[in-house]
């Protein structure tokens, strides 16, 4: 037996050697070749520059090739003989960009034209995307455009027209939907909301999801609530979840007015905001998701420093495209807010600014919190732009670089009033779901 396992042990050992005899043979041969390499003369460096694989295409490159695609599609537009053509060409760039599309058509002004005057870009570019056009010529494209996109089974929704002046031709721009085949290829963007305690973030939410202007008094926000201390309280104490669909058409998927209200008989616009006092049916998600051609997903999140736990879990448990930051305009920017600012960007998630309660604020009070706002976006730790959209085009606009450029879109809204309430403005978004020629 110990001769057995002395023997066992021999061999182990003169397998043990052979191997590191083997090691530095193999360490021997390489460092002759580090050698011979430096003694060798050095071959011409190429005049190629050596791309980073992780290396993403510059905005030039991105701005010609959207130039290229406006271009083109525009001229297969205007041109009777590439009806067809125009066609697949469509249905080939809903396949590309996940079934949404904004066809530019004419010369647009550069985006600072667009902004409010003293709004500051850090975007230096001046020039004017496409090709002029006339107003004939923008009517035909239109209506072409609306053809061929039925088609393919898309859904066309003008943004917004522009005539022609003495110093710009007409420009129009154009969203094309496709509805998805099933629910499970909805586009989906999410959005958390969140904002110091008593901001108005759920009023809002009930007041965009369920499309009835508040009363004043928190009567949109009471069937967000889930616990019982929430509706006594009027505080947000969970992540609740609320979504809003889109139709193809760009429509939001609201529910009709009950049939005994005075909405009803008087065939009231069910998409617009209805005042407080109207009464609406009840959709479940099931059937806001089989309408729908693109879901918006609100995460409602605490705003009170009790529950900043629970909002911090919401905000990265999510994964949110973008985040709604909440701003009261009677109180401005305090308590918590700077908090949760804080979280998303160093998150590295677009934010949104959204002032409310613009209806019940003096102007010299509304104005400091516009002041204060401006003044902490554009402080080192934040290093945004603050732009103010009280437009669809600027809305539209700002969608295609606000994600790419250091932007952040401001919007001063009433519940109570509907003022700078648009779902148009939703449907399109400055989230990622959203593509442009």
């Amino acid at each position: 037996m110990a001769t057995t396992l002395r023997g066992f042990q021999h061999e182990i050992e003169q397998i043990h050697e052979r191997e590191l005899a083997k090691q530095r043979a193999e360490g021997r041969l390489a460092l002759e070749k580090d050698k011979h390499k430096e003694k060798a003369p050095q071959t011409a460096k190429s005049k190629e520059p050596v791309v980073p694989v992780n290396a993403s295409p510059s905005t030039d490159r991105l701005d010609n090739d959207e130039d290229d695609s406006h271009n083109k599609l525009q001229k297969m537009l205007t041109d009777p003989v590439e009806g067809q053509v125009a066609t697949d060409y469509i249905a080939l760039l809903l396949l590309r960009n996940r079934g949404e599309i904004v066809v530019r058509l004419g010369t647009h002004p550069p985006i600072q034209q667009i902004m409010e005057p003293g709004t500051e870009l850090p975007i230096t570019d001046s020039h004017s995307p496409g090709d002029s056009i006339t107003e004939e010529e923008l009517d035909t494209a239109l209506r072409v455009l609306e053809t061929t996109a039925d088609g393919v089974g898309a859904k066309v929704m003008l943004l917004y027209r522009h005539a022609g002046t003495a110093t710009h031709s007409p420009y129009a721009s154009v969203l094309v939907r496709l509805p998805p085949p099933t629910v499970e290829r909805t586009l989906e963007v999410r959005c958390a909301v969140v904002g110091n305690v008593d901001s108005g973030k759920s009023t809002t939410l009930g007041v965009l999801t369920r499309g009835g202007l508040d009363d004043g008094r928190g009567k949109a926000r009471v069937a967000l609530f889930r616990h019982k201390h929430e509706i006594e309280t009027g505080r947000t104490s969970s992540v609740g979840m609320e979504i809003l669909g889109f139709g193809a058409d760009g429509q939001p998927i609201l529910a009709n007015f009950q049939l005994n209200t005075a909405e009803a008989q008087s065939g009231a616009d069910k998409n617009a905001f209805a005042p407080a006092s109207a009464r609406r049916e009840k959709l479940t998600w099931d059937q806001i998701s089989e309408s729908s051609a693109k879901i918006v997903s609100f995460i409602d999140l605490a705003g009170h420093e009790r529950y900043l736990k629970t909002t911090l879990y919401g905000m990265t448990s999510h994964a949110p495209d973008c985040v709604m930051l909440m701003v009261g305009a009677n109180a401005g920017l305090i308590g918590m807010s700077k908090e949760h600012l804080a979280i998303a960007l160093a998150l590295s998630v677009p934010v949104i600014v959204t002032i409310t309660k613009i209806d019940m604020t003096p102007a010299n009070v509304l104005q400091d919190t516009i002041k204060q706002v401006v003044k902490i976006l554009k402080s080192p730790g934040c290093r945004k732009t603050p732009v103010f959209v009280k437009s669809m085009e600027q809305a539209v606009e700002l969608s295609r670089v606000f994600t790419t450029e250091r932007l952040c879109p401001i919007f001063l809204l009433s519940n109570v009033t509907g003022e700078g309430l648009d779902h148009a403005s939703i449907s399109h978004g400055s989230m990622r779901g959203s593509y442009s020629l």
